[in-house]
């Protein structure tokens, strides 16, 4: 059944459960032109705090398609929060990360310019790309059946990155450097969010690692292979909900 998130002022629900609400823009065009729904036809509403509404469509003209909601199911989120630190990617690749990011879970995505950085963004190039990240990772949540999607941050540098409040700060660490990513897992169950920083192409300056500093960043290895900086991330991120469980 095709899933859409829809926001607050495209949504108006009953006390009752039931309520209307209406896609537009991409949303719409995507419902009429590319999936052909009709009048009558089901889908699924999402409100990405953890509310799934069952909904009819009442209409299929564009530039707004009208819904009918017809159930409401109130679902948890995750208690504990995982952002992917990431420094910039060159060319598609940022991209594919946020999407298999996403697919895995991830809470938030923090794109980060470092010393070997390829990819550098000025302001207007910066806002740019993460509205299509965020697009990206909007569609991949509607794809995996999400009850929510990620956030993707405007991008900034590693020195002025600071971890959210409570969180613990993961550094992905060439070869065996540190303590391996699954031995410190153990020891950090009760940490309500945890940060992964991955390094880009070139790995890690020793800037990068001034700059990181304040995050009180604990090193750690996903074994002796030296990894793309595509796969380190999404590999740590699936290590870590197989260790927790998706709790």
């Amino acid at each position: 059944m095709p899933r859409f998130f829809v926001s607050p002022e495209h949504l108006r629900l009953e006390p009752s459960g039931s309520g209307e609400a209406h896609l537009a823009g991409d949303d719409a065009r995507h419902a009429v032109r590319v999936l052909r729904l009709k009048v009558g036809d089901a889908v699924t509403l999402l409100d990405g705090a953890g509310r799934e509404m069952k909904a009819v469509l009442r209409s299929e003209g564009l530039p707004e398609v009208r819904l009918e909601i017809t159930a409401v199911r109130h679902h948890d989120l995750p208690a504990r929060r995982l952002v992917l630190v990431q420094a910039l990617a060159k060319g598609d690749k940022f991209d594919w990360i946020v999407q298999k990011a996403t697919e895995l879970g991830v809470w938030a995505i923090q794109p980060v310019a470092t010393r070997h950085s390829v990819v550098k963004l000025d302001a207007d190039g910066a806002a740019h790309k993460r509205q299509r990240w965020q697009a990206i990772a909007r569609e991949a949540a509607e794809q995996c059946e999400r009850l929510d999607v990620p956030n993707v941050w405007p991008p900034m540098s590693l020195a002025s990155w600071r971890k959210p409040a409570g969180a613990i700060c993961l550094q992905l660490a060439e070869r065996t450097q540190g303590h391996s990513l699954s031995d410190a897992l153990v020891t950090l169950t009760d940490a309500p969010s945890l940060c992964l920083c991955v390094g880009p192409e070139g790995g890690w300056a020793p800037e990068d690692l001034v700059g990181l500093a304040p995050n009180e960043p604990l090193p750690v290895s996903l074994g002796p292979y030296i990894l793309r900086t595509e796969t380190a991330g999404l590999a740590a991120l699936a290590v870590t909900q197989a260790h927790f469980g998706w709790a």
